[in-house]
């Protein structure tokens, strides 16, 4: 992996959402705002995957989940912060 773009060239299907999770983590550990736009712009963009033919139905299906949880995680320990 170079940097953090990968290409599907470079990784098998199966550990794509492995990788998100993973980038969620570091960028919610060291960069909390980082994390908020990279779900936002990653569930944006499954789509584009799907039409692509880069991503399988299964796979797009796992990473907004994936996605779409740790959002909602996030909001929630954000949330319990401020008060």
């Amino acid at each position: 992996m170079r940097g953090w773009a990968v290409s599907s060239d470079d990784v098998p299907h199966s550990i794509a959402p492995v990788i998100v999770g993973r980038r969620l983590a570091l960028l919610d550990a060291r960069f909390p705002s980082s994390g908020a736009l990279y779900r936002e712009l990653a569930l944006r963009n499954v789509p584009l995957g799907i039409e692509r033919g880069t991503l399988s139905s299964r796979r797009a299906a796992e990473i907004e989940n994936l996605l779409l949880r740790t959002r909602w995680e996030e909001q929630g320990s954000s949330a319990s912060k401020s008060r």
